[in-house]
């Protein structure tokens, strides 16, 4: 099976809009700030996300539970893709929700969000 993006003219006024109104707020137990949506691809079986997350996130450093920005990347020992994969897990109940606004299903899986940038 070749996997290609679909190219439709509802494919395009869809992205259009959805980088028009691409930013919402997150504020939960776990995570405190904005996340913006820089692309989106539309496949034949299911759809792609890349976003930009500006914020903290409530997580475990050095046995202690504390707010951690993106400065605790330049830590040595901490891990960018253990961080991206927390913040996938925790951002994408609410991109779901803001996603179908515009009528796009995202599906559970592990490459529905496939970029993560951390600012």
């Amino acid at each position: 099976m070749s996997r290609y993006c679909l190219n439709t003219p509802e494919v395009k006024k869809t992205k259009k809009f959805l980088l028009k109104y691409n930013e919402f707020e997150i504020k939960s137990n776990n995570l405190d700030g904005k996340v913006r949506i820089t692309n989106w691809r539309k496949y034949p079986y299911y759809n792609e996300v890349d976003i930009t997350f500006e914020g903290q996130i409530w997580a475990n450093y050095n046995r202690n539970l504390c707010w951690i920005d993106s400065s605790i990347l330049k830590v040595e020992g901490v891990s960018l893709i253990r961080c991206n994969k927390m913040i996938r897990k925790r951002v994408w109940k609410d991109l779901r929700c803001f996603l179908c606004y515009f009528g796009i299903n995202l599906k559970v899986g592990q490459y529905t969000i496939k970029k993560v940038k951390w600012i």
